[in-house]
């Protein structure tokens, strides 16, 4: 008995599992910064729930995404600032300052991410618009009209339209975005306002080589270029303020 006790004694222990509290709050803090950026890349609403809250206005999206992040690092930065040995290693503390240079890049740089994938979004509707123009260029409205492509739709101002302002919001491709309305400045440069989840953003055609510039609308509002991005062919992607 006393023999059978000493080799049981005797034999290895394994030891017990221990939740390693902080790589859990690393994986989890990596999880939330690609979801992050994978939202404003892929959503074209992500852009208006950020600035709203850049607005101090509570949007609960943006909301959760922010507090998830300060409450994830924060779980982190506690483990490694008192943890054990293990989890108060260099290693640790770089990952920690890592991980606070990718918020912080995100928080700085939330506009590009959201300007690269809105681009991508909008080049597929350009074959559609490509129609649209050819049409209107061939032939630019003098009156209120509707056409099968734009539906009913006002122009302004009258006499000489510059604007044809759409009474119903239409997409021109299946899930795409509407389009809100249509300006031909006496240049012959066509813009289409798209809405939607994409508001705030135009597509424009060309006939010169040249980027596109600030002009008055039909309904006699300044719009100034914020940022752009060509298309080919005179087509351009910009959004304007």
């Amino acid at each position: 008995m006393n023999a059978s006790n000493a080799n049981a004694d005797a034999m290895p222990q394994t030891p017990a599992r221990r939740w390693d509290i902080g790589r859990l709050a690393i994986a989890l803090n990596l999880a939330l910064i690609a979801g992050m950026f994978g939202w404003l890349f892929t959503s074209g609403s992500a852009r208006s729930s950020w600035e709203t809250m850049e607005h101090g206005i509570l949007d609960v999206r943006a909301a959760i995404y922010a507090m998830l992040g300060a409450c994830l690092w924060a779980i982190l930065a506690v483990t490694v600032a008192f943890g054990t040995n293990r989890e108060r290693k260099l290693s640790r503390w770089l990952t920690l300052l890592a991980l606070a240079a990718c918020y912080l890049g995100l928080a700085t740089s939330w506009r590009d991410v959201h300007w690269w994938g809105q681009r991508r979004r909008i080049a597929d509707e350009l074959p559609a618009y490509q129609s649209v123009a050819a049409t209107l260029r061939a032939k630019w409205p003098k009156h209120d009209d509707a056409t099968p492509e734009l539906g009913a739709f006002s122009a302004y101002p009258l006499g000489a339209p510059r604007s044809l302002l759409l009474l119903s919001r239409r997409s021109l491709t299946p899930g795409g975005p509407p389009l809100e309305s249509v300006e031909r400045t006496p240049d012959g440069t066509l813009r289409f306002q798209l809405g939607g989840r994409e508001t705030g953003s135009w597509l424009e055609w060309r006939r010169d080589d040249g980027p596109p510039q600030s002009f008055v609308d039909g309904l006699e509002e300044e719009l100034r270029v914020e940022r752009y991005a060509s298309l080919g062919d005179g087509w351009f992607v910009l959004r304007y303020r």
